[in-house]
């Protein structure tokens, strides 16, 4: 077993989520399987994790509602085939931002998502639609958003600014 296996397996939370946090040299690296239960552990061990960086509560909102909408996407639709299968998250602190990548080996993500800056229309007379208004909320949350596929796996990058310049991402 190798010791990055060994530190993953001590760190592990407890549930059948498989999901893991651990700090990393300056980073955050968060591990799990992919379910609507898996997100919701995983979203409760990153906001952990970022504690000893004191963000304000209007960032950790921020951060929280950004990759939520990520991570359901991820689980709806990139592994809507296989049933589940493996996300990793890296979250790195920079002066004024955190830096993301979130990764999957689900089916990769369609352009049109990081292009379409439009909500869909909304007949106010009927009900809500279900779906597309994750990538604008993500789009307004966050910047330099980027995605590329490398051997099998989607890489998507984002930035999410910090408002409270007195966190202390040292």
């Amino acid at each position: 077993m190798t010791a990055t296996e060994q530190a993953l397996k001590r760190a592990r939370l407890g549930d059948d989520t498989g999901c893991v946090c651990m700090p990393s040299a300056g980073k955050l690296l968060l591990r799990y399987t992919s379910s609507n239960l898996g997100t919701r552990q995983a979203m409760k061990a990153l906001l952990h994790g970022l504690n000893p960086w004191q963000l304000s509560a209007t960032d950790q909102g921020k951060i929280q509602v950004a990759l939520v909408e990520v991570l359901n996407n991820i689980v709806k639709h990139a592994y809507s085939n296989q049933g589940s299968g493996i996300i990793e998250i890296t979250c790195q602190p920079f002066p004024g931002h955190l830096g993301f990548e979130v990764t999957d080996t689900g089916i990769p993500l369609p352009a049109h998502c990081l292009t379409n800056d439009h909500l869909p229309a909304v007949d106010i007379q009927a009900s809500l639609p279900e779906g597309g208004f994750g990538w604008f909320l993500i789009r307004q949350l966050s910047y330099d958003i980027s995605h590329e596929r490398r051997k099998g796996k989607n890489h998507l990058n984002l930035k999410i600014r910090l408002e409270d310049p007195s966190a202390q991402l040292a």
